[in-house]
């Protein structure tokens, strides 16, 4: 079909149509422009009711005879569609046109609601039928094999509408009838049909089951089934994690908010604990990696692959490596790129050194620069003597709340093997090392003890030592039975 130009105001008319009005035959309206895109399968009805009108419309009485008024109004009619849609109407499509330009609808403002509904015009089902054919957009549709009183046939029965008519068709017959207001959108296909009785039927009406509504409950078990497997279980954890953590929090030994305030004044809080010690047999047990195997292994993770999580990039202990001739930092090629003995403690100290963070400063890496001061005060605290309490329980907690930035308590899935590019054996090691060791200051009868003294290295040291000796006995048993 073809597009009729949109008319909303009557400047929309004089922008679109040259109008000519001769007393007593109406008025004359050509377009301006051919019709060439496709566009509404109303434009027919659109005609047809524009038609109807104009020529409602009390004129001047005129001498012209009615042969010429019957001329005119077919003109009037025909004008509104294009030669290409004339052109493949038949005889009986062009009839039906000419008989819809002659009728008169002066009567229809003036009946009541249901007079008209008892009354409906012959041409009611005619605009009806063209509407359906036009809105088809398809030369083969079946409305094509209908005529009138088949068509008005179709309304004596609900069961008969709801069987052959769209929900499409039902909404737009809604909207062509002058007894119907705006259809509403939320009318199924029975309420529809039963709309469509009363305005072109006789009114009755197909019986419709009231439905109780479903309860919540199973109207969530559907939603839900539609999730993920994957979906469902974090629903279910975030759903519990609150009072299982709550219950877990409530049976640990350090629990709730703690504060730490040293002889000087000075007072730290520790809103919640990360690290909690183990209970065997009626004996508690402070476990931790050995701070010298964090340190170390995290040169080799900077160095190597950054912690992009965090926006450490490698790159930056490479840019300071490649100058340090010139900056003097003692961070050489070797050191940075090439990770010379990745378990030496001087190379570690050398890769976070003061002198390496300023430099990262001025070439503008930021990040790295606060990362060498964090890790580097924090093997200061538990490693160095002479340092005040003060100070060695702010190089803790400046790590401690750094680091806890990066997780996300009660999200779920949980983190796996990194936590913002940071492998998990040394995120947990470096949080463990601080609680534990503030723990500690609560459970030791002088609440002071040597930091140092909580190492693995001599544990270490000591079955290191003993695996040497059971080398050389096994070597010497075997020269024996030799």
């Amino acid at each position: 079909m073809y597009n009729m130009p949109k008319i909303e105001t009557m400047d929309g008319v004089f922008r679109s149509f040259e109008y000519t009005r001769k007393a007593g035959n109406g008025i004359t309206l050509n377009l301006k422009s051919n019709v060439k895109t496709l566009g509404s399968p109303q434009n027919i009805t659109t005609a047809l009711k524009k038609n109807k009108q104009l020529s409602s419309v009390e004129m001047e009485p005129n001498n012209d005879t009615d042969e010429n008024v019957e001329t005119t109004s077919q003109q009037d009619i025909l004008q509104f569609l294009p030669d290409e849609v004339i052109a493949s109407l038949d005889d009986e499509s062009i009839d039906i046109l000419r008989k819809i330009g002659r009728e008169k609808s002066v009567s229809d403002d003036r009946d009541s609601h249901n007079e008209a509904v008892e009354n409906i015009k012959n041409e009611d089902y005619e605009e009806a039928l063209i509407s359906l054919i036009a809105m088809s957009g398809d030369e083969a549709t079946k409305w094509n094999g209908y005529s009138v009183d088949e068509f008005r046939e179709i309304f004596t029965d609900t069961k008969r509408i709801k069987k052959i008519l769209t929900v499409p068709e039902l909404k737009m017959l809604a909207g062509l009838s002058r007894q119907s207001s705006k259809c509403p959108k939320d009318l199924n296909k029975s309420e529809l049909v039963n709309l469509i009785s009363k305005l072109f039927g006789e009114g009755s009406e197909l019986d419709i089951p009231i439905t109780s509504p479903k309860s919540l409950r199973v109207l969530a078990s559907s939603q839900i089934r539609s999730w993920s497997i994957e979906g469902i279980n974090v629903a279910y954890a975030q759903f519990h994690f609150l009072d299982a953590f709550k219950r877990w929090d409530a049976s640990n030994l350090f629990n709730g908010t703690w504060n730490i305030s040293t002889e000087d004044g000075k007072n730290f809080v520790i809103p919640q604990w990360y690290a909690q010690p183990a209970k065997i047999d009626d004996n508690i047990f402070q476990t931790i990696i050995d701070p010298h195997h964090i340190f170390v292994n995290n040169r080799s993770k900077c160095c190597s692959q950054g912690m992009r999580g965090m926006g450490i990039a490698a790159e930056a202990w490479w840019e300071v490596a490649k100058n340090s001739r010139q900056n003097r930092t003692g961070l050489s090629w070797e050191i940075a790129k090439e990770l010379r003995d990745r378990q030496s403690n001087s190379y570690a100290q050398t890769t976070f050194s003061e002198n390496v963070q300023l430099e990262m400063k001025k070439n503008g890496n930021q990040n790295e620069a606060q990362w060498c001061r964090l890790i580097r005060h924090w093997y200061s605290a538990v490693d160095n003597a002479g340092i005040s309490v003060e100070t060695r329980l702010m190089y803790l907690l400046e790590m401690r709340t750094y680091l806890l930035g990066f997780f996300k308590t009660g999200h779920f899935p949980p983190v796996g093997s990194y936590v913002a590019g940071m492998p998990m054996a040394q995120f947990e090691g470096i949080l463990c090392n601080v609680d534990r060791r503030l723990q500690l200051y609560a459970m030791v009868k002088e609440s002071s003890y040597n930091q140092r003294s909580v190492t693995s290295l001599d544990s270490e040291t000591f079955f290191s030592g003993f695996q040497v000796h059971l080398y050389f006995v096994r070597i010497l048993m075997i020269n024996i039975l030799l």
